[in-house]
């Protein structure tokens, strides 16, 4: 996230320090380190160095598996940044200090999460909420909080001024991100995690066990239908080949191709094939036109 952004958020940027890799602490993240995203960085750190700094608040003493230590600085974002120039060796690296407390550092990491393409609708809508959630309690602390003609909290106007994201977007992630956690999970065995209509039919139930069942009907009714056009790929693909067949071989071979058809694998005549024309498959100058083949 670049300097006015992060402005924007209400946070400055006090000054930049020079800080040894291994000593930022990093704790929990929203989201795990992705090996991929890390070899990209490494490559780009290679060819034209690291275009934005790793961004790290500050804390004079802090506790780290019983021991104390002085001035530890404390990852705010740049998780992958951090990882991929300790992949290349790099030891150290001016960052950027942050004046901000852990929720303002917390929210500025949901908001680099959540102008990323690579989350699925569940984990967006999972920070979407969180970040719901931080700046609705300190709206809530500071009396500012907006009500709705029924006198609930409402949507934090910060979620369109901040985040760019409408307040029915909003309100629909926070119902998505009030799953139950045996709903979560079924989405993402299911695959659903990435389809939202599918997560906020589910919402629309309070019991967690009907919002698996609705989960797992949506998803064996999407099988149904794969299986279903997988049927007629499989018609009309039979109907190519018997086609290509009757054409280009010669009627007296008939009887014996189909004695043949009858004992073969359809698997082990495509790897035969493979292994006969390999990749010259589609060279008309070699195998001749579908033309020059026709009897």
């Amino acid at each position: 996230m670049d300097t006015a952004a992060i402005q924007k958020l209400g946070t400055s940027v006090a000054k930049t320090m020079l800080c040894d890799l291994d000593d930022i602490f990093v704790g929990d993240r929203l989201r795990p380190l992705d090996e991929n995203k890390v070899k990209e960085l490494m490559d780009s750190i290679t060819r034209v160095g690291l275009l934005h700094p790793i961004s790290v608040r500050v804390v004079d003493q802090m506790e780290i598996d019983g021991e104390s230590y002085n001035v530890v600085p404390i990852l705010v974002e740049g998780l992958h940044r951090r990882a991929a120039l300790r992949g290349l060796g790099i030891k150290t690296a001016t960052c950027r200090v942050l004046d901000v407390d852990e929720v303002g550092a917390e929210l500025i990491e949901i908001a680099e999460n959540l102008h990323r393409n690579d989350l699925n609708k569940l984990q967006r809508d999972e920070q979407l909420a969180r970040w719901i959630e931080l700046t609705t309690e300190r709206l809530r602390v500071s009396g500012k909080l907006p009500e709705t003609r029924e006198g609930r909290p409402g949507i934090p106007l910060s979620v369109k001024q901040d985040l760019g994201i409408e307040e029915t977007d909003a309100k629909r992630a926070v119902k998505v991100a009030g799953l139950s956690d045996e709903a979560k999970e079924a989405a993402r065995e299911t695959g659903l995690d990435n389809n939202r209509t599918a997560l906020l039919e589910a919402a629309a139930f309070t019991e967690p066990a009907k919002q698996v069942s609705a989960l797992r009907e949506r998803h064996a009714a999407k099988e149904r239908e794969k299986s279903a056009d997988a049927k007629v790929l499989a018609k009309e693909s039979a109907d190519k080949i018997a086609e290509l067949l009757a054409i280009h071989i010669p009627p007296h071979l008939w009887d014996a191709l189909k004695a043949n058809l009858r004992r073969a694998k359809p698997a082990d005549i495509l790897n035969e094939f493979d292994r006969l024309v390999g990749v010259a498959v589609f060279d008309n100058t070699r195998f001749g036109s579908s033309e020059q083949l026709a009897p």
